[in-house]
């Protein structure tokens, strides 16, 4: 079956392991600080998205004003289209970003490495696909279906472990 969906007990603000609410406090006072400042907008956005609270979109516009093609903007707009229940427009947000990322002039990154949302994006892109959501021409999952399949047979051998340890546990 699916995961269930954990969210962290915390995250980390300047380096600093914080909780959620303190994280808020401090991404606001930020923006507030410096309401043109990217990084901060980004890090409140995806926070807002990660804690489902007012505002992303918001955020997310103040980030896309500053950087009209900002990659992480666009992958977290994906997300939230996707839990919007909109998968073909959350489909092409997150091709934007992947092609984004893919271009021969390295896209600028503000709060993000740039193979781990790549990989992201084509995981998202694969789900969305086996929601009915149709892949872009030109977009290469190839390498998603690898890392699910992967992770797939690692959960298998797992269980198959846990099994056997449970098979000994009750032989006499």
């Amino acid at each position: 079956g699916q995961q269930p969906l954990v969210t962290p007990a915390h995250t980390r603000i300047s380096g600093k392991k914080t909780g959620f609410a303190e994280a808020v406090r401090r991404l606001d006072a930020d923006v507030a600080a410096s309401p043109e400042s990217i990084r901060a907008r980004l890090k409140r956005a995806r926070l807002r998205l990660l804690l489902d609270r007012p505002g992303f979109e918001e955020d997310i516009a103040a980030v896309q004003e500053v950087d009209e093609g900002s990659v992480e903007a666009q992958a977290m707009i994906a997300t939230w289209l996707t839990r919007q229940g909109d998968y073909a427009a959350a489909m092409k947000e997150a091709a934007a970003a992947w092609s984004g990322c893919q271009a021969e002039e390295a896209p600028r990154l503000y709060d993000a490495d740039l193979k781990p949302l790549q990989q992201t994006l084509e995981d998202v892109m694969l789900d969305l696909s086996g929601l009915g959501a149709e892949v872009p021409e030109g977009v290469e999952l190839s390498g998603a279906k690898e890392r699910r399949e992967a992770r797939e047979m690692e959960r298998a051998m797992r269980e198959q472990a846990a099994m056997e340890q449970m098979r000994k546990q009750q032989q006499p």
